[in-house]
């Protein structure tokens, strides 16, 4: 399994912008295998993702309802 950030057109790495061209030791050690896992672009990119469901704001406050 490859890094679904890899571009194979030019072995460019889609997960920052402006686009970052790894080397062909990276691409063929890391990018075009499982190991993309460990990937500090790849992990920042993934953490991005799904930070907007760990952020306290992104879920709707709470408000206690006094019943009389």
């Amino acid at each position: 399994m490859h890094c679904p950030y890899l571009i194979h057109i030019d072995n460019s790495c889609d997960a920052v912008g402006p686009r970052y061209k790894p080397s062909e030791f990276e691409v063929d050690q890391c990018c075009a295998t499982e190991q993309h896992l460990r990937c500090p672009l790849y992990r920042g990119q993934v953490l991005n993702a799904t930070s907007m469901f760990l952020k306290p704001s992104a879920m709707p406050e709470a408000k206690m309802i006094k019943i009389q």
